[in-house]
């Protein structure tokens, strides 16, 4: 169970997620698209988030520059999270001078990918929860989103990823992928660094 909500609840999974949750909720934020754009900027955003990223990772296991796809080892961490961080500031170029995106969206991905560049520049000296950064930093965006907006119809999405993040952080510790430090200090990191980005800047 832990190691299905760890896989369903991978890093790379939660912009096309979080982007699910605004389609639904509090879809102000995609103006000037119309809703039958919808769909098409939720497959762009699946593509660039976690379907090309996979597919590079894909392509480091295949030479031999990763040894696997778990990344237990903190230095094996390094080259991917280098190429995610590139492929998350090319999505948020993309998006705010490209497609003209809100704002807000892009004030999202700009945030989501400093703290890409943040994690990657700390796994240089140590290992730190990925998946609890990457929750929490959903968690942070929603609550930003809530506190700001007047009818508040994100406030159970931001329920659910609140308990969400607490089944995430378990099954990184049960898993013993992480100690309790990596976790709080993950989930700390992620949430301030995107609740701070969409309060000051979205």
């Amino acid at each position: 169970m832990m190691r299905v909500i760890s896989a369903v609840f991978h890093p790379l999974l939660i912009p096309t997620y979080l982007f699910g949750v605004f389609i639904q909720f509090h879809p102000v934020i995609l103006t000037p698209y119309n809703p039958n754009a919808y769909l098409w900027l939720w497959a762009v955003v699946a593509i660039t988030t976690f379907v090309i990223p996979v597919i590079s990772m894909s392509f480091l296991r295949l030479t031999n520059n990763i040894p696997d796809f778990k990344l237990h080892n903190r230095k094996d961490r390094l080259l991917p999270f280098t190429f995610i961080t590139f492929f998350y500031g090319v999505t948020s170029y993309m998006f705010l001078f490209k497609m003209n995106m809100s704002m807000q969206v892009g004030v999202m991905m700009i945030f989501t990918t400093l703290l890409i560049a943040l994690l990657t520049v700390i796994t240089f000296t140590y290992k730190i929860s990925i998946h609890s950064a990457g929750i929490w930093g959903a968690v942070g965006i929603l609550m930003a989103h809530t506190m700001t907006s007047v009818d508040h119809e994100l406030i159970y999405p931001l329920v659910i990823a609140v308990v969400t993040a607490g089944l995430v952080n378990t099954a990184r510790l049960h898993l013993n992928a992480h100690s309790p430090n990596q976790v709080l200090y993950g989930s700390v990191l992620g949430f301030l660094v995107c609740f701070l980005g969409v309060i000051l800047f979205g």
